[in-house]
């Protein structure tokens, strides 16, 4: 068994769980913007590359409590951090890092585990042949303040850097490496782990990007405080570039996802995206809409047309598994019948970019939303204006009595704290 870290989306933590349940069959625990659960350290370890509620993603080798590390002076804490070096399980992690990537390390594991065994023996710098190492790099996190510790980020990752060196010989690299240590030292409590994957797992869906695009992992989140079920029908009114109505398309089967925005930049960004993961695979055709067909809101490709050439920035996970549309619209007067749809799922302008007067713009939406919405129907929208929106849900008894609140999480988007809520339809 192996231990794995995921960082996720503060606020979001609960998303992840759920997810690592339902794929996996196991429990995980959470802590603020990270989740941690055991799996087994074989080679279908590669599928956690899946996971779409995760951002990154270590093996975790020793974690540790040191009672007085906040009370030493600088050598002797650091000294503490590198005799660590011996005691962790470097096997266990190595494997790991070979089984999620699907590659061997350059020189192999078990090269590694010998030297480490020598080195535990005699404390002898490594002097065998360095041709053919992997290459690495150490990164530590510290949290809190400054002056709890004695010594700075920096002073531990040099430190346990040059163990590490001595240990393995493996030369540093700060870019381009083949192996990341990470070194997370919260109050009296290290842990290290090796980082599993080189890009945060959120590099999907979009690779055209708006002023607002929404990250997708926050995506995901939103859209399980939803919980979309088979044959349903998502929309995302404000849409944008598209970020979330291709992740419920990519994310879930059997739905019908339908995005739009009054913005034709933004339409034209989500149908470069949209064919962006339509042309790395063989699927029926999806709707864009397109200012060189106007004779219908809704416009079909049937092959990957010239606006997305750039393919490769998608990932594994980018594959379409419900049709999804995108559709030029007013977003207060949405051309949908009377309880028609059964989810909407948006990123509601936060009225500091775009400057929405978000007073007039929260009740539009809110009545129109009302009005679309099936019985029982659900919203799960994200916004950094929490006063406007809870006054309008709070006290304008007309919009009020149409909802029922059923959560909100705060959720950290780019260091703003925002606001999801999860409401139902009266």
């Amino acid at each position: 068994m192996i231990t794995i870290r995921g960082a996720v989306v503060t606020g979001f933590e609960f998303a992840a769980c759920e997810e690592v349940n339902e794929r996996f069959g196991v429990h995980a625990t959470s802590s603020r913007g990270a989740i941690v659960f055991d799996l087994p350290n074989a080679p279908a370890l590669s599928e956690i590359l899946t996971l779409r509620s995760v951002d990154s993603l270590y093996a975790v080798i020793d974690r540790r409590r040191f009672e007085a590390i906040c009370d030493k002076d600088q050598d002797t804490a650091l000294q503490s951090i590198t005799a660590l070096l011996v005691d962790l399980d470097w096997a266990s992690g190595l494997q790991a890092l070979e089984n999620v990537t699907q590659q061997s390390l350059p020189g192999g594991h078990q090269r590694a585990i010998d030297a480490l065994n020598a080195y535990r023996t005699t404390s002898a710098k490594y002097s065998g042949d360095k041709n053919g190492l992997p290459s690495y790099r150490v990164s530590c996190y510290r949290p809190g303040p400054r002056e709890l510790h004695s010594f700075g980020s920096m002073d531990a990752a040099r430190a346990l850097g040059n163990v590490i060196n001595n240990c393995f010989g493996w030369p540093p690299k700060m870019d381009d490496f083949d192996i990341e240590v990470v070194l997370r030292i919260n109050n009296s409590d290290i842990s290290v782990e090796l980082a599993l994957t080189k890009k945060s797992l959120h590099c999907r869906n979009i690779v055209e990007f708006g002023r607002t695009t929404l990250r997708s992992t926050i995506c995901h989140g939103l859209l399980r405080m939803a919980a979309p079920r088979p044959g349903e029908t998502i929309v995302d009114p404000l849409c944008g570039s598209g970020s979330i109505p291709l992740e419920a398309a990519t994310g879930w089967s059997e739905l019908f996802v339908l995005g739009g925005d009054n913005y034709s930049v933004a339409l034209e960004r989500s149908a470069a995206n949209l064919q962006a993961i339509y042309s790395s695979q063989t699927r029926p055709s999806s709707s864009v809409c397109s200012d060189e067909q106007t004779s219908s809101p809704y416009c079909s490709f049937d092959e990957p047309s010239s606006i997305a050439t750039n393919q490769a920035k998608t990932s594994p996970t980018s594959q379409l598994r419900s049709p999804v549309a995108f559709v030029q619209w007013d977003s207060t007067k949405l051309p949908l019948g009377n309880e028609s749809v059964d989810c909407i799922v948006t990123d509601l302008p936060f009225g500091k970019r775009l400057r929405t007067d978000n007073r007039r713009l929260y009740p539009a939406l809110l009545l129109e939303w009302a009005r679309v919405l099936k019985k029982d129907g659900r919203v799960a929208a994200l916004t950094h204006d929490r006063r406007n929106m809870s006054t309008i849900l709070m006290r304008c008894k007309p919009i009020g009595r149409l909802w029922n609140i059923k959560a909100t999480h705060n959720i950290n988007v780019g260091g703003l704290i925002c606001i999801a809520y999860l409401l139902t339809k009266r």
